[in-house]
C-alpha cells in the first residue's frame, strides 16, 4: 500500500480475492488449517479494509470489491472453514460500505458458484478421492446439476469488477452478487424437491 500511494498518491479500487480451501469437516479440520483459511481470506481482508478505507474516505471516492462465495450463504459440509470465511467477508464487506457510504465509497462482494480455476479443480479433485469417484465424474455431476451446465469462467468474475468500479455505479453498494449461472438458485429448489 505504501508503494501505491508513493507512486500514485490515492487508492481508488480494492479488490479483495484471496482464497485458500481444505476439505474436511469439522470433526477433521484441524486448528491450523482453519487459521490458514481465516487468515488468508478474512484476516486478510480485514487488513486491507483498514489499511485502504480512510483512504478512499479522505479521497470522498471509492470502491471495494470482495471475492466471497455462494458457499458463504449455504453452509458447507466439506468447506466449512472456507464457508465461514467468505461468510465472514460478506459481514465485513458491508461494513466498510457502511463506513464509507456517506463518502462515496462503495462495498458489494461478489459470490460465485464453481469457477474454473486450479483452486476449484484442486477442490473437486479432493472431493473426488474422498467419495471414491474420478475427478472428471464429479465434475460432470456438478455441472449436470448447473442450469448452464459448465462452471463459471473467470472472465465472467472479472467483468463484475469492472462494472462495479464505475463512476455510473455508485448507487450499488453493500450487495452480494451471484455469479453462478443459476446454480444457487436451482440446487436452493432441487433440494427442496427431494
Amino acid at each position: 500500500m505504501d508503494k501505491v500511494l508513493k507512486r500514485h498518491g490515492r487508492i481508488d479500487i480494492l479488490v479483495c480475492a484471496a482464497g485458500s480451501c481444505h476439505s474436511a469437516g469439522l470433526g477433521m479440520l484441524s486448528d491450523a488449517d482453519w487459521d490458514d483459511e481465516i487468515g488468508t481470506m478474512l484476516s486478510g481482508t480485514f487488513r486491507c479494509l483498514r489499511a485502504c478505507l480512510p483512504v478512499m474516505i479522505d479521497r470522498n471516492w471509492g470502491r471495494i470489491i470482495s471475492i466471497a462465495s455462494d458457499i458463504a450463504l449455504l453452509g458447507s459440509a466439506e468447506y466449512p472453514a472456507y464457508a465461514a470465511a467468505k461468510a465472514g467477508v460478506v459481514s465485513l464487506t458491508r461494513s466498510a460500505a457502511l463506513t464509507g457510504a456517506r463518502h462515496n465509497v462503495t462495498g458489494n462482494t461478489i459470490s460465485p458458484g464453481w469457477v474454473d480455476t486450479a483452486m476449484a479443480r484442486a477442490a473437486i479433485g479432493a472431493l473426488a478421492r474422498t467419495e471414491q469417484v474420478e475427478p472428471q465424474a464429479l465434475l460432470d455431476a456438478l455441472t449436470r446439476l448447473m442450469p448452464r451446465c459448465r462452471l463459471v469462467d473467470p472472465d465472467e468474475i472479472a467483468s463484475i469488477v469492472v462494472h462495479l468500479c464505475l463512476d455510473t455505479s455508485g448507487a450499488i453498494t453493500m450487495q452480494d452478487i451471484a455469479v453462478d449461472g443459476g446454480a444457487r438458485w436451482y440446487m436452493d429448489r432441487l433440494e427442496v424437491a427431494q
